[in-house]
């Protein structure tokens, strides 16, 4: 059954956890993209960005309320958006500041989210400087501690939260 009607086609989707009763995705809009949440049961459609930015694949909170991706829009960087909220902006959780980051995982408890860092000459296979931000916080610490510990962050083509929490998995 055909559950999406977009125009210009579909980028990338993904279904909201566990309710499983809407998903998200992204669209082609002109030389930018647009994210948007369509309903299962209605296929009612709701903007979540206004196409006027390239913004990335969204990844969910495991609670299904909430998205992050990444986007051009105020210099780049990663953003929040509650999609339980009508209307809801999205806020910047990491600036870009002359790189570009990459979404590799939410933590269990929701606070926290595993990025990656590139210049913006990297590519999905070039290692990345991990970084966690604090959603509730804002800051933004590399992992390994980083310059300012003495230590090198850790650099990864892609990580995952382990599932206890207390560590992370690495390739």
């Amino acid at each position: 059954e055909q559950v999406s009607f977009a125009a210009g086609g579909i980028i990338d989707a993904a279904a909201r956890p566990y309710a499983s009763d809407a998903f998200v995705y992204l669209a082609p809009h002109g030389n930018d993209t647009q994210l948007f949440l369509q309903r299962l049961d209605t296929h009612a459609l709701l903007a979540l960005t206004d196409g006027s930015d390239v913004d990335g694949i969204p990844l969910w909170a495991p609670d299904g309320k909430r998205i992050v991706f990444t986007s051009s829009r105020g210099g780049g960087g990663v953003y929040l958006l509650d999609t339980a909220t009508p209307g809801a902006l999205p806020r910047l959780v990491a600036a870009g500041n002359g790189h570009r980051w990459r979404i590799c995982d939410w933590s269990a408890d929701q606070h926290r989210l595993l990025l990656g860092r590139e210049p913006d000459t990297g590519g999905a296979s070039t290692p990345a400087a991990l970084y966690i931000a604090d959603i509730d916080s804002g800051t933004v610490m590399p992992v390994g501690g980083g310059a300012a510990a003495g230590n090198a962050p850790v650099h990864a083509v892609a990580a995952r939260f382990a599932g206890h929490g207390r560590g992370i998995i690495v390739l």
